[in-house]
C-alpha cells in the first residue's frame, strides 16, 4: 500500500484534522465498549452476583456495537463510512495468497511469540485478589468477558476505525501514532504500571496493526487479542489455579 500523502493525484489531507477526528472515533468507541462493561460487572458484583447477567448484557452490547460500527444499521448515509473504517473484512486482492499470505501468517507467529513472553513474565508477580467477585458464576464471566471486551471493543477502536481513518496520511503514520495513543490508553492502571508495560504495549500493537493491514480485516487481530488476554488472565494473574475461580 503506498502513502496517502505520496499518491500523485491524491489530495493531501489536513493532518491536524485527521489525526483528531481518527482519536475522537477510536477513544469514544473504547470509552463507551470498555467502561459499559466495568460498570456493569461492578454492580453485578452487588446485585445477583448469583447469576452472570452482566455478561449477558455486555454480550449484547457488543453484538449491537458491531452491527452499527460495521454500517449494518441506519442511517445509510453512513453506512459506507462506518464499514470502511471498522475494516471487519475488506482484504485487497491478494491479500490472503502468495507474499502477502506469507507475511501475514508471520504477523500471526510473532503475535503468538509475543503473547507467549508476555505470559510468562506476568507469572514472576503475585496472583490477583478476585474477592470482590463472591461466586463462581461472576468469577467465570469475568475471566472470558473481560478478555473478549478487550478483544473485540480495543481492535474496533484502535486497529478499526483510529488506524482506517490515519491512513489517509500514510499506513506507518497510522500504526505508529495508533501504537502510541493504544498504549497511553492503559494509564488508566496507574503511571508505574504504564512505564512498566509500555514497550511490550506498543510493539504488540505494531504488530497488530500490520496484521490489520495485510489482511484486511481486524478479526485475526480479535482472536489473537482475546486468546492472549484469556492466557495472561488465567496463568499470569489467577497462577493457572483454577480452584481460585470457585467461590467457596
Amino acid at each position: 500500500m503506498i502513502d496517502a500523502a505520496a499518491t500523485p493525484n491524491t489530495a493531501i489531507p489536513k493532518v491536524g484534522k485527521t489525526v483528531a477526528v481518527a482519536l475522537l472515533m477510536g477513544l469514544a468507541i473504547s470509552f463507551v465498549g470498555t467502561y459499559s462493561w466495568v460498570a456493569l460487572i461492578r454492580l453485578n458484583a452487588r446485585v445477583q452476583p448469583e447469576w452472570p447477567w452482566a455478561a449477558a448484557a455486555t454480550g449484547c452490547w457488543l453484538v449491537i456495537m458491531l452491527l452499527w460500527l460495521s454500517g449494518r444499521s441506519g442511517p445509510r448515509s453512513t453506512s459506507e463510512f462506518r464499514r470502511f473504517h471498522l475494516r471487519l473484512w475488506r482484504p485487497e486482492p491478494g491479500a490472503w495468497s502468495g507474499d502477502n499470505l506469507t507475511a501475514v501468517l508471520g504477523l500471526v507467529g510473532a503475535m503468538i511469540g509475543l503473547t507467549g513472553i508476555w505470559v510468562l513474565m506476568g507469572m514472576r508477580g503475585p496472583t490477583v485478589d478476585i474477592s470482590a467477585y463472591p461466586t463462581t458464576a461472576i468469577r467465570f464471566s469475568v475471566l472470558l468477558m473481560g478478555p473478549i471486551v478487550a478483544g473485540v471493543v480495543e481492535e474496533m477502536a484502535f486497529r478499526g476505525y483510529m488506524q482506517s481513518h490515519l491512513e489517509r496520511v500514510g499506513p506507518t503514520f497510522a500504526i505508529l501514532v495508533t501504537s502510541a495513543l493504544f498504549t497511553l490508553a492503559h494509564a488508566t492502571h496507574g503511571f508505574a504500571y504504564l512505564i512498566a508495560v509500555a514497550p511490550g504495549f506498543f510493539l504488540v500493537s505494531v504488530v497488530y496493526g500490520y496484521l490489520a493491514l495485510k489482511s484486511g480485516s481486524i478479526l485475526p487481530g480479535m482472536a489473537l487479542h482475546f486468546a492472549g488476554d484469556l492466557a495472561f488472565a488465567y496463568f499470569a494473574l489467577l497462577g493457572g489455579d483454577s480452584a481460585l475461580l470457585f467461590a467457596k
